[in-house]
């Protein structure tokens, strides 16, 4: 019964995990280090076009940013 119990808290936390970090919006990994939330209007040329709520619309080197993942993404244990 006890093993029973611990196998059904491991699972419920394994879900609220998961629930927890999807991401909701694109993310964009500038070369500094920064990570941007918002939204990937655009690639044109060399320019990423992204636009946020706090920043407004930045246009971006494409050389300077590295990773951008669109909406929704769950993370992968595998």
């Amino acid at each position: 019964m006890i093993r029973l119990k611990f196998l059904l808290i491991q699972i419920i936390s394994i879900f609220i995990y998961l629930i927890g970090n999807t991401v909701i919006g694109d993310t964009l990994k500038v070369n500094n280090g920064d990570v941007l939330s918002g939204e990937l209007i655009g690639l044109s040329g060399k320019v990423v076009t992204f636009k946020t709520d706090y920043a407004g619309t930045l246009y971006i080197n494409q050389k300077k940013s590295r990773v951008w993942s669109q909406k929704p993404t769950i993370p992968s244990f595998i």
